[in-house]
């Protein structure tokens, strides 16, 4: 009786020592959560309610404090829509979209950030130089012909902004040599006859708009090129010319009374040459 007493009172105290164990153990699991996991609640905590500024403020440590760790990931994706959407900081966005280009394991979203990228910094920011970096990142990656002809444009553009005109000329050209779908034409020698009148070769800027006007009449119109082909031609002194173009549009011109406007004056410098109402004693 007494070894059966003894069995039992051993069994007994090795199931408390295995519950006292399994407390321990999950107390343990609990204190021991990472404080980088906390921090992310606490974030989230904020985001839920409402203080954005916050709650970016809580990510963005995440995410410079264990750079590689999926809570960072997550936290990069957070912080990037709260800058966009909420508090619309695009500068506090750019780092998180980068972070989402250098540190997602999904291509797609990699691919997707770094198009945030662009916009941001060539639309909203207008940071050309930058634009040109981070347009160059992404036809690296990109495949999708549509796309990669709109962002060539928009590298064609942030030359043009930044009066590299030789560049941006450089790009277009490249552009219209393989370029397939004839919608994109108007928009590219559109740019391109503005490229030619900011550096002051009228002629070429002429070319191309009488090409874009013969082309694409009802478009050219809506978009004012013959003002500027006029202008073009109003900078060689071809007074005659630049009158001629705008006559032939006045009725087609959804502001007929505008074009009269730029006819008057035109008519007025014509005037106004030398020799132009004969000679005077």
């Amino acid at each position: 009786m007494k070894l059966i007493h003894a069995f039992a009172t051993g069994a007994w105290c090795v199931r408390i020592g295995a519950f006292v164990l399994a407390c321990g153990l999950a107390s343990t699991l609990v204190s021991c959560e990472r404080p980088i996991e906390k921090e992310f609640k606490k974030a989230e905590a904020e985001a839920a309610a409402q203080n954005w500024r916050t709650a970016v403020s809580l990510f963005e440590d995440i995410v410079r404090t264990e750079p590689s760790s999926p809570a960072a990931l997550r936290s990069a994706r957070e912080a990037a829509r709260i800058a966009s959407l909420e508090i619309k900081d695009v500068s506090r966005a750019v780092p998180m979209y980068r972070h989402l280009v250098l540190y997602s394991p999904d291509p797609a979203e990699a691919l997707a950030a770094q198009k945030q990228l662009v916009d941001i910094i060539f639309a909203q920011i207008q940071d050309y130089p930058r634009a040109i970096e981070e347009i160059s990142r992404l036809l690296q990656v990109e495949t999708d012909p549509d796309a990669r002809v709109a962002y060539r444009v928009k590298l064609a553009r942030s030359y043009y902004h930044m009066n590299n005109f030789l560049q941006a000329n450089a790009e277009l050209k490249e552009l219209l040599r393989g370029l397939r779908d004839p919608k994109d034409d108007f928009e590219i020698k559109e740019l391109q006859a503005n490229i030619w009148l900011a550096d002051k070769k009228y002629q070429e800027a002429a070319t191309v708009l009488r090409e874009l006007l013969e082309k694409h009449r009802e478009q050219a119109i809506r978009e004012n090129v013959p003002m500027t082909l006029a202008v073009a031609l109003e900078e060689q002194k071809d007074f005659k010319g630049a009158i001629a173009i705008l006559e032939s549009v006045k009725a087609a011109h959804p502001v007929p009374e505008y074009v009269e406007l730029r006819l008057k004056r035109l008519r007025e410098r014509s005037l106004n040459q030398p020799g132009a109402r004969g000679f005077r004693k």
